[in-house]
């Protein structure tokens, strides 16, 4: 009597795996030491075992920090299967059946949960993205890299490397429209790695990404070096904190706010490749610069004497003709920090970051919980209504946090620090504003002037419009033949 194992949720969905008539087989996340091999970060190297003997099935479980479930009750030890039973180890849940019966039913599609993966990407550099997968015909359901959370620290390098060494299957299954993606059943389930044990993807592979290393660490995830092995390039991938999304609604907000930033092309703006969800990861694939982060460069400037001003002059044109582009169609920012604007040194390219994930993670749990480190490391760049409770935030906003940058590149300063976050805040809607020519007399006095205006603390006396702001920067462009 013939067995077998149809996988029916986690990165191997759809996957069938055949017993042998008699002998024992071993289920778990390393190829060199399971011979059922499982894409699952919650899924130790070797999670369980079948002894199949004929009529016979018996599973034995391991022990594992996430246990073995049959039907839903956690294996103490051993237990004898039989047609129809669910098996679930980590996040992957598998369905044993009798290959004689299961061929006479009909195809078990009820047991079979919504697609939890969509990954969404462009068809080439200069082509509009549609993001519709109805349109696009198949959605594509990609694995998740395995690693057993608990031991990968215990493990040698390069045994927890050959451990997820594996090539990707890919699953093609009909699509389904992205306004019905919902969290997994699972996910409230999970015991996803904490935010900041991001890092420990290093070395494997998510989705079709082969993650390679840390190029950022961030409240809300992890930004790292992939390369993407469909179409052999490097990217940038930004892997979300798995405490994210907690609720369909937050995925809802999540996916309807990447509909409308997929296809923006801008050349000071960072391009969104792709959008994905892999086992309890959400990620998004974009453009990889090649930069120098602007803290590092303000940080340096505040030792100097003498600031050359024209860096300032042509991040506030070019990350101005970034929002320009993005307010006409209807997106605000919501975050701008040095950290967001990425100077590219060689051919001196500003390029703003993450525009609309502030507002894809508005609201969600995921915010709740890095909001007090955000406010930490974020407050100089709050304009003066942003510091009041509930305040919605616009382009004005944007215009202000601008400001902010520009001025530090001008300076190697900001407007307003205090001792406190408390007095920070004080200055912020209070304070005087140190011109910038005063501390760099070589600014000139119409760049003075452009920067305290979008400095205003009434969000009436700032720029309205980046059109506005743009048009007297290019004044002084001409004026002192500035390059930008």
């Amino acid at each position: 009597m013939p067995w077998q194992f149809r996988v029916i949720d986690g990165a191997d969905q759809g996957k069938l795996e055949g017993l042998p008539d008699v002998g024992v087989t071993t289920i778990g996340s390393s190829r060199r030491h399971a011979e059922m091999h499982l894409n699952d970060l919650y899924v130790a190297r070797v999670h369980g075992e079948v002894e199949t003997n004929g009529p016979r099935i018996v599973l034995t479980a391991h022990d594992s920090p996430s246990g073995t479930l049959v039907n839903g009750v956690k294996v103490a030890h051993q237990q004898e299967l039989k047609h129809g039973d669910v098996v679930r180890m980590g996040n992957s849940q598998f369905r044993v059946e009798d290959c004689d019966m299961a061929a006479k039913e009909a195809p078990p599609e009820e047991d079979v949960p919504d697609l939890d993966i969509e990954v969404v990407e462009e068809g080439g550099q200069e082509e509009e993205i549609v993001i519709d997968p109805v349109d696009e015909g198949a959605a594509e359901i990609v694995d998740a890299m395995a690693v057993d959370a608990a031991t990968l620290d215990a493990m040698p390098v390069d045994e927890a490397v050959d451990a997820q060494a594996a090539d990707e299957e890919i699953i093609e299954a009909t699509a389904v429209d992205l306004d019905e993606i919902k969290p997994p059943a699972a996910a409230a389930k999970a015991q996803p790695l904490p935010g900041e044990r991001l890092k420990e993807l290093v070395g494997h592979n998510l989705a079709h990404f082969q993650v390679d290393d840390v190029l950022h660490m961030g409240r809300t995830g992890v930004v790292f070096q992939a390369r993407d092995m469909k179409k052999d390039q490097l990217v940038a991938l930004k892997v979300l904190a798995p405490d994210f999304p907690q609720s369909e609604a937050e995925m809802k907000r999540y996916v309807a706010v990447w509909k409308e930033v997929m296809s923006l092309r801008h050349p000071n703006l960072v391009s969104l490749y792709g959008v994905g969800k892999s086992g309890p990861f959400c990620w998004l694939s974009t453009e990889l610069v090649e930069c120098v982060t602007l803290p590092e460069i303000i940080s340096r400037l505040a030792e100097k004497d003498r600031i050359d001003w024209g860096r300032g002059y042509r991040v506030a044109v070019q990350i101005g003709r970034a929002l320009r582009f993005a307010h006409e169609r209807g997106m605000v920012h919501g975050n701008i920090t040095a950290a967001h604007v990425l100077w590219r040194k060689i051919d001196k390219v500003a390029k703003l970051a993450d525009l609309g994930l502030a507002a894809a993670l508005e609201g969600t749990n995921l915010k709740k919980i890095t909001i007090r480190d955000k406010i930490r490391s974020d407050l100089v760049y709050y304009a003066p209504e942003q510091t009041e409770p509930d305040r919605f935030v616009d382009p004005a906003c944007d215009i202000y946090s601008l400001g902010v940058v520009v001025y530090a590149l001008l300076t190697g300063r900001y407007p307003y620090v205090g001792d406190s976050q408390a007095e920070t805040i004080r200055k912020i809607r209070d304070g005087q504003l140190p011109r910038p020519i005063k501390l760099q007399p070589d600014i000139p006095k119409r760049l003075d002037a452009i920067v305290a205006k979008m400095l205003a603390r009434d969000p009436d006396d700032r720029y309205q419009a980046t059109n506005q702001m743009l048009a007297d920067l290019q004044v002084v462009g001409e004026e002192h033949d500035a390059v930008v």
